[in-house]
């Protein structure tokens, strides 16, 4: 019959057991491969933002200490203030005459954000917190697995005094388990700097 459609058995046929088995086959050894990198990769990207993480700790530790022991007694208006305090070797309280509570000039007196600040560790917590004033204690950086602050005199030997302090050392160590390693490995950043103090704290 003229015009008729006529269908091909062969073309209409789907895919034989055969053919089913190998794809399957060929599915079991990609798919493992695949999500075993593709957990690699998400493994890397972590332990990457972890080290960042506690580049990031040692960071503003380094900084904010490093701040306060410059700007240390500041005391243009001759207040009675200590401008620099050593609490053992796992803390330092930091006094200075800077502005009068609201970015203006110094005011004798010492309630602005930065003129009476603590900074210290807490090995159990593993965290370096900052105190203004009498105010409640704030975290300032986690993860810190070490914390070190001592004075020097000018021989470079240990000062117990804080009127023959010439310079300030502190170190720090930031660490926490990698997501990368198994066994306890962990990421971690540590670094150091020698404060100097200025020279209207030594009365020169």
């Amino acid at each position: 019959m003229a015009g008729s459609l006529r269908f091909d058995r062969k073309s209409m046929a789907g895919f034989s057991l055969v053919e089913c088995l190998a794809a399957l086959g060929i599915l079991s050894l990609v798919v493992p491969s695949a999500l075993g990198f593709l957990a690699a990769f998400r493994q890397q990207n972590a332990a990457e933002e972890a080290a960042q993480e506690m580049e990031a700790n040692r960071k503003i530790v380094l900084d904010r200490v490093t701040l306060l022991v410059e700007q240390a007694g500041n005391n243009p208006l001759g207040i009675g203030l200590t401008p620099i305090q050593l609490n053992g070797s796992t803390g330092i309280t930091v006094e200075s005459d800077t502005n009068d509570g609201a970015d203006g000039p110094p005011d004798g007196k010492l309630d602005g954000a930065f003129e009476q600040v603590t900074v210290e560790w807490d090995p159990t917590t593993r965290q370096v917190y900052q105190r203004s004033g009498k105010g409640t204690r704030q975290p300032l950086a986690t993860e810190v697995s070490l914390f070190r602050v001592q004075g020097w005199d000018a021989a470079a030997q240990p000062a117990a005094v804080m009127e023959n302090v010439a310079w300030v050392s502190v170190y720090v160590r930031a660490e926490k388990l990698s997501p990368l390693f198994g066994g306890g490995r962990t990421v971690g950043a540590e670094g150091s700097r020698r404060i100097p103090v200025l020279s209207r704290l030594l009365g020169k």
